[in-house]
């Protein structure tokens, strides 16, 4: 997105367009601008809080689509609007840390690396002019693939990470489970010499580190600001010979001597015990007398989710919620002191960051229990020692993993090992390679297949989920899954899976996450897809599956999300899903289905916990019946591109959370009812491509996305 903004100063400042939705532009969005007025709040606000600004700059301007490649981009970048920017920024004194070209290989943009070059070297030509000071001068930056060979003087940064891309995962990114994926990258980048490693974003999509409505933290962000408060720049090298799934990162503490070590459980099946013990053995010279001085205190900060769900937003500090105080400032992160020689309580699900002042360490991680994921994040003070340098000394400790197997006596079901076996044989499984040793559960020596999650049963082993997404599997959905009978998750997104889904998927009575998005599955659903009566989620969007929707669908008693978009459905959606109690998310966009929302909400009582209905880009007629106000839940309701026609009732008015309402490019007509104008949760309102009266107004268009998220750094 920051590529389509232009900057509302100099030879822009006569047309300052304002994002709107469109089909032919980047991410659904026409150009959009940056008004002065706004890039002087921007500029306050970084002065204020003492932020170091990177900007990304318009790297298409002046460019246009290839006529062969519409992802192509070609022509030379021109700097005039960007060059307007930075001279008004340095007329007001405006500090810029640094400038980039962001596009070089986007999702919906690319250049040809020779032209990004090309553009790159104007850049710095341009900034070099109008910033002759080199010492107040800011970076530019480019993503250079191998600094090593092309300029071992630079370093590398991590420009706009975020997780999951395109604006993060709705139901995770801004939760605590986040943390697993930040906290693990932030390491390991440190350990790659990346400088700087920024969020995306500090606010805006699902994956902002504070709420796009209220500003308040999500987890992540009290994440972040521990790492910032505990962890140093100077990175230490770190190994042990335990668990594969055992992350290990350490570094020592800022603005404190000592060592900070994360550790990161990758396993959904292992819990780990961590002691921290002097080890007199391995310097015997230095032994002290234990009484001759108290024992040292270790602080502890333990971060966990509220009530225990990984997708809480609420986190809890040595079991109290972090919240603003009543001045909205950021709460007091106090930790609790613990005698240093104690072991570290890591129960389930937790994040557990502590200090220890001690001579020397030994960690010692014993397994305890199943189903649990943690990390644990300890420093080390060795400020009693003679010399500061034994920071890096500490690295000398043993970070052992007791080999005692979990379930030692329990055995992988046979019909599993032998399923997963003839997944593993089928040709194209990339994943095989993770797959190493012939029980997938993990026999003690080995651990459990890369993907595989086992539970115990009585004196057996069963896999209760499978998820082997992103690896580019080619070929038919493997039939073999259908014999994994224990199964409550399987995900397989984002591969290349091809032909129909089979009918043993029936089989699966268990099940309740089935994911299946972005690959490019063929045929009509089959009917025995009603017979997975624990199911709460179902992604089948973006493939090709044709024919009707089933109505044995309406036969999932616990289904709340249902994704369907971006398919060949046709014929009319079956109405007897709206008996489904729990169904919160209805989603068949770009597809080829036809009817009325009449015909949809008939059933008395319909869709009663119903929070979006999305039924764009298809080719529904009729009007918008004044029963739709009896869906009290709903909050988006999506009409964008269909035949629909006729009046807006003032029954929409009445859906009392209706927060998001998109009627654009459809043939309504007459006025739209004055009371949705003040309807108090109601954000954006698109009403363009239709024959309503004149003077009828959008809500909220002047309020999307001013700026793109991408331009913020934390």
């Amino acid at each position: 997105m920051p590529s389509r903004v232009v900057y509302n100063v100099g030879y822009a400042n006569a047309d300052c367009p304002q994002f709107t939705k469109t089909t032919d532009g980047l991410f659904g969005f026409s150009k959009g601008c940056l008004p002065q007025k706004r890039w002087d709040e921007l500029n306050d606000l970084f002065n204020q809080t003492g932020a170091k600004m990177t900007f990304g700059l318009n790297a298409l301007y002046g460019k246009k689509q290839s006529q062969e490649d519409k992802v192509l981009w070609i022509g030379d970048w021109n700097p005039r609007n960007a060059r307007d920017l930075m001279e008004y920024t340095i007329s007001k004194g405006y500090k810029i840390g640094s400038y980039e070209l962001v596009c070089g290989t986007g999702i919906a943009a690319r250049l040809e690396s020779e032209q990004y070059g090309k553009d790159f070297i104007e850049l710095k030509k341009q900034v070099t002019e109008l910033y002759p000071e080199a010492s107040t001068r800011p970076k530019t930056y480019q993503d250079v693939k191998s600094i090593n060979d092309f300029g071992p003087w630079s370093g590398a940064w991590v420009g706009e990470s975020g997780g999951a891309y395109n604006s993060g995962s709705k139901d995770f990114s801004h939760t605590f489970a986040d943390g697993f994926w930040y906290l693990d990258q932030l390491g390991m980048s440190s350990t790659f010499n990346h400088q700087v490693f920024c969020r995306q974003t500090l606010v805006g999509g699902n994956y902002g580190l504070l709420n796009t409505e209220t500003f308040m933290p999500n987890p992540d962000y009290y994440g972040a600001l521990l790492w910032n408060r505990l962890i140093g720049t100077k990175v230490l090298s770190t190994r042990h010979n335990g668990s594969p799934y055992l992350r290990a990162h350490s570094h020592c503490s800022r603005n404190h001597p000592g060592v900070s070590l994360l550790l990161i459980n990758m396993s959904n099946s292992t819990n780990f015990d961590v002691s921290i013990v002097n080890d007199f053995n391995m310097d015997p010279e230095q032994r002290q007398d234990p009484n001759s001085n108290p024992r040292p205190q270790r602080e502890e900060y333990h971060l966990t989710p509220k009530d225990g769900d990984i997708q809480s937003e609420v986190l809890l500090l040595n079991k109290t919620p972090l919240k603003f105080t009543d001045s909205l400032d950021i709460p007091k992160m106090e930790p609790k002191l613990v005698d240093s020689s104690s072991s570290i309580s890591v129960a389930p699900i937790l994040l557990s960051l502590s200090f220890s002042r001690i001579l020397k360490l030994l960690l010692v991680l014993r397994n305890s229990s199943v189903n649990s994921q943690f990390f644990v994040l300890m420093a080390v003070d060795p400020s009693l020692l003679p010399k500061m340098a034994l920071c890096f000394q500490l690295l000398a400790f043993c970070l052992i993993l007791a080999t005692v197997p979990l379930l030692l006596n329990a055995k992988t079901l046979k019909r599993d090992v032998k399923a997963l076996n003839e997944i593993k044989a089928s040709l194209g499984w990339r994943v095989v390679y993770a797959w190493v040793g012939d029980d997938p559960c993990g026999d003690g020596d080995l651990p459990a297949w890369s993907g595989v999650t086992c539970s115990t049963q009585g004196d057996y082993r069963v896999v209760t989920e499978l998820e082997v997404y992103a690896v580019s599997i080619v070929g038919p959905f493997p039939t073999a899954v259908t014999n994994l009978l224990d199964l409550t998750r399987l995900d397989l997104h984002n591969n290349k899976l091809t032909g129909p889904i089979p009918p043993q998927i029936g089989r699966l009575k268990r099940l309740k996450i089935l994911n299946l998005r972005w690959n490019k599955l063929q045929d009509s659903i089959p009917p025995e897809i009603g017979e997975l009566k624990s199911l709460t989620h179902l992604y089948l969007s973006f493939n090709n599956f044709k024919g009707e929707i089933p109505r044995e669908l309406a036969n999932l008693p616990e289904l709340r999300y249902l994704y369907l978009h971006e398919n060949r459905f046709i014929g009319r959606i079956p109405p007897e899903l709206g008996t489904l109690q729990n169904l919160r998310h209805l989603d068949v966009g770009n597809n080829h289905l036809v009817g009325t929302i009449r015909e949809l909400i008939r059933i008395e009582g319909c869709f009663p916990a119903l929070r979006n209905l999305y039924l764009n880009n298809n080719y529904f007629t009729g009007g918008i019946p004044t029963q739709i106000a009896n869906l009290t839940n709903l909050e988006i309701l999506y009409l964008s591109y269909n035949k629909m026609s006729g009046i807006i009732p003032f029954g929409v008015a009445h859906i009392p959370k209706l927060t998001y309402l998109y009627l654009d490019h459809n043939q309504f007509s007459g006025r739209i009812p004055d009371a949705l104008y003040k309807h108090p949760f109601l954000k954006e309102m698109y009403i363009e491509g239709n024959a309503f009266r004149p003077g009828v107004k959008p809500i909220g268009l002047h309020q999307v996305l001013e700026v793109s998220d991408a331009d913020f750094l934390v």
